[in-house]
């Protein structure tokens, strides 16, 4: 990566030779350059497209053309302006795959209201909202992990739980997150003000979305992605009954790169 006052350049070098690849801030996926994971998975794709033999122009329309969407990459980074309320959908399900999240968030909109330069924020939330889970079958201290990472950049924490337990008793899992989300809010430093368990996945979005309003910032990290979209869907139908499909309509989607690159597992199911 090259520096300039121009932004970020993403280059290939190959002994004494640099190849500019494209400015971070041109590719969508990487939001102007505030989703960081995503800068360094466009990183790592274009060096193993390189080395497996790929021309520099097709890299480059590859990293260009990927236009983060559900439909590619469905609960990975999908990025929604749903009437005013900035919804995101990642299935961070631990505290390394949250932390990035709340990075990208906190790039998003922290800063200036203008975003002037590529890769500043443009704009601020009235309030965050994150709903959370994690799989069963983690240690008991990494759930705890997750509601103290979860704590950190939301001000309020809606825990759920998946469908597949992994060997835990119903609510069991959601408990011991919110152990670690209440223990961040003992102590100061955090945003967080308030906490609950809603353990259903729908339930847990529906109550995040209907206690939102515009200006809002809201993450639901998706076990069935698919289902909370058609949820969103739904939602801007009726609040918008003649409007457009999405693909021509103000409704933003985006969505993030390879999972393990991201920290992130696939969902289960």
């Amino acid at each position: 990566m090259e520096h300039s006052s121009r932004g970020e350049m993403m280059v290939i070098k190959e002994g004494r030779r640099t190849m500019p690849i494209a400015w971070v801030h041109t590719l969508p996926a990487t939001f102007e350059g505030k989703a960081r994971m995503m800068v360094q998975n466009a990183m790592a794709a274009a060096a193993a497209a390189h080395v497996a033999g790929a021309h520099l122009h097709d890299i480059r329309q590859g990293l260009r053309s990927f236009t983060t969407s559900i439909y590619q990459a469905p609960g990975r980074l999908n990025v929604f302006d749903l009437n005013g309320i900035t919804v995101i959908i990642d299935y961070a399900h631990n505290a390394a795959g949250l932390r990035t999240v709340g990075d990208f968030i906190e790039r998003l909109v922290a800063g200036s209201p203008h975003g002037e330069r590529p890769g500043e924020a443009s704009w601020s939330a009235n309030l965050r909202v994150a709903v959370i889970a994690t799989p069963g079958d983690r240690r008991d201290e990494d759930m705890r992990e997750l509601g103290r990472t979860a704590a950190k950049y939301f001000d309020e924490v809606i825990v759920r739980e998946d469908r597949k337990l992994r060997g835990r008793r119903p609510g069991e899992t959601a408990e011991i997150v919110l152990e670690g989300v209440n223990e961040a809010i003992d102590k100061s430093g955090t945003r967080a003000g308030s906490a609950r368990i809603v353990l259903d996945e729908m339930d847990a979005t529906r109550a995040a979305l209907d206690h939102s309003r515009p200006g809002d910032l809201i993450l639901l990290c998706a076990d069935y992605a698919t289902e909370v979209y058609k949820e969103l869907e739904h939602r801007r139908g009726v609040a918008s009954p003649q409007a457009l499909p999405p693909a021509e309509s103000g409704l933003v989607e985006a969505a993030g790169g390879d999972p393990d690159l991201l920290g992130i597992e696939v969902a289960p199911g």
